[in-house]
């Protein structure tokens, strides 16, 4: 693979978004301790972790923490089939993947 593909691979893996294939190849490449695919890594870990600082938060609106955990709820008890309480769900609530959820 050349270094433009592996470029655009380093890119994705400072976001997080390689799949299996794709980041064990990479990682694969970086044991051999390839100075420029190290180097743009880094550089796009440095990016991604300004990125934040780039933007103004926003607070959301109190209604979509309701609906979050009550969807959270609702796929708990499918998966265990157990009742569950806002109370039980919410200090799993803050390291929930949010990603997986749409609201509508």
């Amino acid at each position: 693979m050349n270094h433009k593909k592996l470029e655009i691979l380093c890119e994705a893996y400072a976001l997080g978004v390689l799949d299996q294939k794709e980041r064990s190849l990479l990682e694969e490449h970086l044991q051999n301790r390839c100075l420029f695919c190290e180097k743009a890594l880094s550089e796009f870990k440095a990016i991604v972790s300004s990125m934040s600082l780039a933007i103004e938060p926003v607070i959301p609106r109190p209604e979509l923490k309701e609906k979050i955990l009550a969807q959270v709820m609702q796929e708990a008890r499918h998966e265990k089939g157990e009742n569950l309480t806002i109370g039980k769900c919410f200090n799993a609530f803050s390291t929930f993947p949010l990603h997986k959820y749409t609201f509508k």
